[in-house]
């Protein structure tokens, strides 16, 4: 027997969905499917072969989902990061430099499609402008950074060769800087 509150819940729920239009839902689907697959790509050794792993990533991914405007979006992007560093150091997994590219782009996908989804209304049409202005700066910052990284693995050495230390401090200090100016600069324009 369900309990009076517990049917309210699902019938309101049931309404939410019913009413809920193609764009937003698009939105929340995104996300849901960037942070199941960065939790998935961020899983250790031994959590990769227990199939309960895969269920918890993929309920922990549904609550930002569900609900993008809360504080579930940082947990799930905390957690992925957290695991990603947990295979790193404890579990021995070395994911190289794709692996951390591939997290790092679903991660922006999927913050970027929740800020999206928590300002959009649920029952709101969505003009194709708000689509394609996501897709663009979404997939511009997604190639940026794969330029970059792919700049960065051509033409400095690798770690730990001891050729060439001092200019990777220079260069983060430099593009540390240049982000910094940059956003300087996109705050004075809105005024």
């Amino acid at each position: 027997m369900i309990s009076p509150r517990t049917e309210d819940l699902l019938r309101r729920g049931a309404a939410a969905v019913r009413r809920t239009a193609p764009g937003p839902m698009l939105f929340r689907l995104t996300a849901l499917l960037a942070g199941i697959a960065a939790l998935v790509l961020a899983l250790a050794g031994p959590m990769r072969t227990n199939p309960w792993s895969y269920v918890v990533a993929v309920a922990v991914a549904l609550i930002p989902a569900v609900r993008p405007g809360t504080p579930w979006v940082t947990v799930l992007e905390l957690l992925a990061a957290g695991l990603w560093v947990f295979g790193a150091l404890v579990a021995g997994d070395a994911h190289g430099t794709a692996g951390v590219l591939a997290l790092a782009a679903l991660l922006y996908v999927h913050h970027s499609a929740c800020a999206v989804a928590a300002v959009l209304p649920v029952d709101g049409r969505l003009g194709p402008g708000v689509l394609f202005g996501w897709l663009l700066r979404t997939g511009s910052v997604v190639l940026g950074t794969v330029v970059l990284t792919v700049l960065v693995v051509l033409f400095l050495p690798p770690a730990g060769t001891g050729h060439g230390g001092a200019p990777l401090p220079a260069l983060g200090l430099l593009a540390a800087v240049a982000v910094g100016v940059a956003v300087a600069y996109l705050l004075h324009r809105r005024r």
